[in-house]
């Protein structure tokens, strides 16, 4: 099926005051080739602050969620690390680029949370029902976002304590979801939700685990769907798509 809806890169303004800056342009000093450690095809999602450190998949990308894993490029040392076997994926990284957020793909359904840090390997973190995965990191690593259950509900853990805890999944706020990325006080979350027939991207203002105020983010015009992406460290602007999310 062609979907006519078009796609927008959006930004939404989620405080009630910004302070506007000159946005100065940056010249590229260089293009670093990762290469294709395994497979045919790789994709990197995620860099350090250093930009010494990748996260990303490699393997047979276009072939369904089992046919790449998760690596790591650590570009300070050329090492290439292979995280997962059999199947994964992984979004979150720490800004130091110590500790990785994703999913061992078990199944073409079923898949497992972990994080990765290169002292304890890969943990597995604790789930509700058959399935979840971590999209984000807290930037001082001791809280995850994402998703646990079916369908999904948006949950949080923590990944600092010992076992990691899974400390609250949100199944009271819509069929499904998933939390996309988080302030740097942890004090807001970005939220993908699906309720009433439709999807939009949520800000939702946090007391510790507790929702003070859920935003919805309006899509742009008569688009059906919105789809946050990342928030900025201080929390007041989110940038996603508005549209047709099934394009993507």
């Amino acid at each position: 099926m062609q979907h006519t809806c078009k796609r927008w890169v959006f930004c939404w303004i989620v405080a009630l005051s910004v302070e506007l800056g000159i946005v100065n342009s940056l010249n590229a000093q260089s293009l670093t080739w990762l290469g294709v450690p395994f497979g045919v095809s790789s994709v990197a999602v995620a860099v350090s602050d250093n930009g010494k450190v990748v996260v990303g998949r490699a393997g047979d990308i276009l072939n369904g969620p089992l046919a790449a894993d998760v690596y790591i490029w650590d570009l300070s040392t050329n090492r290439v690390l292979r995280l997962t076997e059999g199947g994964g994926s992984a979004f979150g990284l720490t800004p130091d680029g110590v500790k990785v957020g994703g999913q061992n793909n078990l199944s073409s359904f079923a898949r497992t949370a972990f994080i990765w840090t290169e002292a304890s390997g890969r943990v597995q973190l604790p789930q509700s029902g058959s399935r979840s995965w971590v999209i984000c990191l807290t930037p001082d690593g001791s809280r995850a976002g994402g998703a646990s259950g079916y369908p999904n509900y948006p949950a949080i853990w923590d990944v600092a304590s010992v076992p990691p805890q899974l400390l609250r999944v949100y199944s009271d706020r819509g069929y499904g979801g998933e939390i996309w990325d988080f302030s740097d006080a942890a004090d807001i979350a970005l939220c993908f939700i699906y309720s009433g027939g439709t999807y939009r991207a949520r800000i939702w203002y946090m007391n510790g685990l507790d929702i003070q105020q859920d935003i919805v983010l309006a899509p742009f015009a008569s688009d059906p769907y919105t789809l946050g992406a990342h928030l900025s460290p201080d929390g007041t602007i989110a940038v996603g798509m508005s549209g047709q999310i099934y394009d993507i």
